[in-house]
């Protein structure tokens, strides 16, 4: 799993843009 901020430079998008989807995959993916 790549860090939100690889995600984020590869995309070429600020990393506010990444790392809330990435955080609500994972809460989704934790929570159920």
């Amino acid at each position: 799993l790549e860090p939100p901020e690889a995600v984020a430079a590869r995309r070429g998008l600020p990393l506010e843009d990444v790392a809330p989807a990435a955080m609500l995959r994972a809460r989704a993916g934790a929570g159920s």
